[in-house]
């Protein structure tokens, strides 16, 4: 029923002969990807539209979906330790492999980093539930974070090949809409979104782990496997709130600086005591915007005016937000005298 539903869901293109129009079946199904001269009908509009960039939406990359997904959901229900880990691996390696064609299209080498950072992510997520198996994700989620700036720079050391390489010689202006486009610049921005991604799902992984243990009578403090699933967490959601603030640094000082207040809350999802968890999302806030405020002053753009009254204002309000922080750590308990 499950692999129905996925299938129902993703829809991908399925392998039926005959005729080019689409049979009227439920959920969108349309298993003719091609029209009557057996051309992709895709090609006829798009090209024309976004030139040969629009050649790669092929369909059939959805089948990988359907496999990690079915290979996930089995998963779940994996009695071993080593049954989940094989298909985690095989979901990952799956939902890698699909991520990396649409996104890094033509550049084996970011499609490389790309699959095994899947493959990294989803073995943490099937070993970090284990029960007493969560130090085993440590070396697995350290090498997921180390393969953040490896892929960066893999970016300078090997560019992505320009969309319009090919055609630059050919005259015809439709294959040249994003010329201007810097590939590179795409490429570090789709990286720092994956991983942004994957980091979150680590974060919420190891909050759910903490969150279903502690409705679980067990006896005496917590055990090793919850603490390191507990720093697995922590690294993976300051990773994430900081991957999201450096994909606001084209915003714009106001858009730099107003973010935090939407991506604070990312915060929430640190293992914390109940009484401190709010402590490092009130910190969050005063502290992005002070640090703008100094690379604003630093960088002269504010001028002497905009200087002072920035300076001004971090001494008068800053005190009175690390009360307010040192209060909520303190988990809301006045202190005496």
């Amino acid at each position: 029923i499950a692999s129905g539903i996925v299938v129902a869901l993703v829809a991908p293109p399925l392998p039926v002969s005959g005729g080019s129009r689409c049979p009227r079946l439920p959920f969108g199904l349309c298993p003719r990807l091609w029209d009557s001269d057996h051309r992709p009908e895709h090609e006829v509009d798009d090209v024309a539209i976004y030139g040969d960039l629009a050649g790669r939406r092929e369909h059939w990359p959805r089948w990988l979906l359907v496999c990690s997904v079915v290979s996930g959901l089995a998963g779940l229900g994996g009695s071993s330790v080593a049954a989940r880990l094989a298909l985690a691996l095989c979901s990952g390696a799956g939902i890698g492999a699909y991520v990396s064609l649409e996104v890094f299209p033509g550049y084996a080498a970011m499609q490389a980093a790309v699959g095994l950072a899947t493959c990294l992510c989803l073995a943490v997520l099937a070993v970090v539930h284990a029960p007493g198996l969560a130090p085993a994700a440590t070396p697995a989620f350290s090498a997921l974070v180390a393969l953040l700036p490896l892929s960066l720079l893999l970016t300078f050391a090997w560019p992505p090949p320009a969309p319009w390489a090919e055609d630059a010689a050919s005259p015809d202006p439709r294959l040249h809409v994003d010329a201007e486009r810097d590939a590179g610049t795409d490429a570090r921005a789709g990286v720092l979104v994956i991983h942004c991604c994957y980091a979150l799902a680590v974060a919420f992984s190891a909050k759910l782990r903490r969150r279903r243990k502690g409705r679980t009578p067990v006896g005496g403090g917590p055990s090793a496997s919850d603490g390191a699933a507990s720093r697995i967490g922590n690294v993976a959601t300051v990773e994430a709130f900081l991957l999201c603030l450096s994909l606001f640094r084209d915003a714009g000082p106001l858009g730099r600086a107003y973010s935090v207040f939407a991506l604070c809350p990312v915060l929430l999802l640190l293992n914390l005591s109940e009484g401190r968890r709010y402590a490092p999302v009130a910190a969050s806030v005063p502290l992005v915007l002070t640090a703008t405020a100094f690379a604003e002053v630093f960088a002269g753009g504010t001028g002497a005016r905009g200087a002072i009254g920035n300076l001004l204002g971090i001494l008068v309000t800053l005190p009175n937000h690390l009360e307010f922080v040192k209060f909520l750590w303190a988990g809301g308990r006045r202190r005496a005298g």
